[in-house]
C-alpha cells in the first residue's frame, strides 16, 4: 500500500472512529448528553490537528489563509495540500460525539487495560489557539454496545 493510500485510510478511519466514539442507539436518558460532547472542537476555530495510531505514521494537518480562503495542508509525514472534505470528516465526526455516561476513577468498572486506553488505538490532539485538547480513543466495548471507549486529557473519566 502507498503512503498517500495509508494517509487518505488513516484520515478516512479518524473520522469515522471519531462519529463513533460514545454512540449509543438507545443510551439511558439520565446520563445522555443533549448537544455535542467537544462544542470547541469546530473546524473553523482549530488551527492544528494530529493523529496518532500505534505503529502507524503521525499525521499532521495544519490550516492556513490562501488565497481569501482558509485551506488544510498535510504537514507531516508530507508537505501537500489535504483532502478537504475528508479533514471535513473529522469535524463531522467530532460534533456528532455524544456522551453516554462516564466512569470515574473511583468506580469498580473503571479499568484502562480493559478499555484499551492503556495503549489507545487512536489519539487526536486539536489545537485551538493556545488550548489543545486530545482525544484518546481505545476499544470497542461489547459489554456496552460497542461503545468506543475515550477519554480526553486532563479528565480522568472515560
Amino acid at each position: 500500500m502507498s503512503w498517500k493510500t495509508t494517509v487518505v485510510l488513516a484520515i478516512l478511519f479518524t473520522g469515522v472512529a471519531v462519529a463513533y466514539f460514545v454512540w449509543d442507539p438507545e443510551p439511558p436518558e439520565e446520563v445522555f448528553v443533549d448537544g455535542p460532547l467537544f462544542p470547541e472542537i469546530r473546524e473553523e476555530h482549530v488551527s492544528r490537528v494530529e493523529i496518532v495510531r500505534p505503529g502507524q505514521v503521525e499525521i499532521v494537518l495544519e490550516r492556513s489563509y490562501e488565497a481569501n480562503q482558509y485551506v488544510w495542508k498535510l504537514t507531516k509525514p508530507v508537505r501537500k495540500p489535504a483532502h478537504q472534505d475528508m479533514v471535513r470528516e473529522i469535524f463531522y465526526g467530532m460534533a456528532r460525539c455524544r456522551k453516554g455516561g462516564a466512569l470515574r476513577p473511583d468506580q469498580p468498572d473503571y479499568n484502562l487495560e480493559a478499555s484499551g486506553l492503556s495503549k489507545p488505538q487512536v489519539t487526536a490532539s486539536f489545537h485551538l489557539g493556545e488550548h489543545k485538547v486530545t482525544v484518546k480513543c481505545g476499544e470497542r466495548s461489547p459489554l456496552h454496545g460497542g461503545l468506543v471507549w475515550m477519554m480526553v486529557d486532563g479528565d480522568p473519566k472515560i
